[in-house]
């Protein structure tokens, strides 16, 4: 699957940089007929959030919607079946979605729990 993932920070008011966002922006469609789908999430573009460009249809993803990769410590797993049951129970078509945005204290934990498993 073709997608660009940025890792999206801020500053705090100490002018240290916080993590904010996972930011995910699909060049395919997203794959909305499978149940599940696991994304690698290693090598991320880090940019300001200032920088982040808001012209795509973006849906934010729930932690309870992430799932524990079983295929390495450096895939997220987004369960598609959950988000777009939600999606449509707000009535939004799940196929204009172009853009997935994860709390990144939300992947951080999920994907800590991948590590735990693969060592």
């Amino acid at each position: 699957m073709n997608v660009k993932i940025s890792l999206i920070f801020d500053y705090d008011p100490d002018g240290s940089k916080r993590n904010m966002w996972f930011v995910i922006d699909f060049k395919d469609p997203i794959p909305w007929t499978e149940q599940s789908m696991y994304l690698k999430v290693c090598s991320l573009e880090s940019k300001d959030i200032n920088e982040l460009q808001d012209d795509l249809i973006g849906c934010s993803i729930n932690l309870e919607e992430l799932l524990v990769s079983h295929i390495g410590p450096d895939f997220l797993g987004f369960n598609l079946q959950a988000i777009q049951d939600r999606l449509s129970r707000v009535g939004i078509e799940a196929t204009k979605i172009e853009r997935f945005i994860v709390q990144a204290v939300d992947a951080k934990e999920v994907l800590s729990y991948t590590e735990n498993v693969f060592i």
